[in-house]
Formats: C-alpha cells, sequence, structure tokens
C-alpha cells in the first residue's frame, strides 16, 4: 500500500499514514479520527451560540472565548452544556451577555455538576425500570403443563347404580 500525505483540517498538522482507514473525512475535509470529533464538537457549540444569541456567526470576541477557555481545560461539550443549562434550563437573560460567552467560566462547575445528577437520576431510573420490566415479564411468563392422563376405571352398570373397581 502506498503511503498517502494527509493535512488534517482541524490541527494543520501534515501526517504520512497508511491507507485509508487513518483518515476521516467530513465536509469533503480530511481528519485525524481524534480531530474529528473535536471539530464536531466545536462545530455544535459555535451552532448553540448562534442559535441563543440569535446571530448568524460566532464572532471574533467569541471565537476569542472558546479558544481561551479550550486551551483552560474546558471541554467544547461541556462549554455547550454551560450555555444550554445557563440559557436553556435556568431561562436566563442574554440582555447582559453583549451576546457574549463570558459567563461560562462561572458557571461550568454548576452545570457540570447539573448534568453529572442528571446522568446518576437517569440512570437509576432506568436500572428501576428494567427491574419493574423483569417482574412484570415475570408475570406474563405463561407455563404450560401437561394434564397427566386419567386411569380409564372400568365401570359396571348394575342396575340403576354405578360400581367402580
Amino acid at each position: 500500500m502506498a503511503t498517502v500525505g494527509v493535512k488534517c483540517y482541524y490541527c494543520k498538522s501534515e501526517s504520512n499514514k497508511v491507507g485509508k482507514d487513518e483518515v476521516i473525512r467530513l465536509e469533503s475535509k480530511n481528519f485525524h479520527p481524534s480531530c474529528a470529533q473535536l471539530y464536531l464538537d466545536r462545530k455544535e457549540l459555535y451552532e448553540t451560540i448562534c442559535r441563543i444569541f440569535n446571530i448568524k456567526a460566532p464572532g471574533p470576541k467569541n471565537n476569542a472565548f472558546v479558544s481561551k477557555f479550550f486551551h483552560e481545560g474546558m471541554t467544547y461539550k461541556g462549554m455547550t452544556g454551560t450555555l444550554i443549562y445557563f440559557y436553556d434550563i435556568k431561562k436566563n437573560s442574554i440582555k447582559n451577555s453583549n451576546e457574549g460567552i463570558g459567563i461560562i467560566p462561572y458557571v461550568y462547575e454548576e452545570a457540570k455538576k447539573y448534568y453529572e445528577t442528571k446522568n446518576i437520576m437517569e440512570q437509576k431510573g432506568k436500572e428501576q425500570l428494567e427491574q419493574l420490566d423483569k417482574i412484570i415479564n415475570k408475570e406474563k411468563e405463561v407455563h404450560y403443563v401437561r394434564a397427566q392422563k386419567r386411569e380409564k376405571k372400568n365401570h359396571i352398570f348394575h342396575g340403576a347404580k354405578e360400581f367402580e373397581w
């Protein structure tokens, strides 16, 4: 197999990979497998920013915030979840935000705890539903038991009375 030079759209590094298994194509762009997920997560974050603030593009201010927060250790998924938590779930107003995402570092841990608790509750609910399903399915189980054959009895009719031997 020939060696193919691939430049990753996300990280811009060029690497020599053997075969097509090492390259992921998204939107007619090449990605390393690890970079593809980061690209999709960042894209989702930008779409969330645009939806929440009703803007066409995040703009340079938000791009700078995203880059800064990412280098501080926050994930794109975490930032997306934080914005959804703060504006959609808690119903906070976007008036004081100036179409910026500067609130993220102040709410990030609170949102993280919210989602962790939610996941735990969903898991417990799922386990309880599974237990309930097992109980219901147990009650629905039908066991077929063959009836035992009866012994034939010789009957002698003597007049109007019946006698068994």
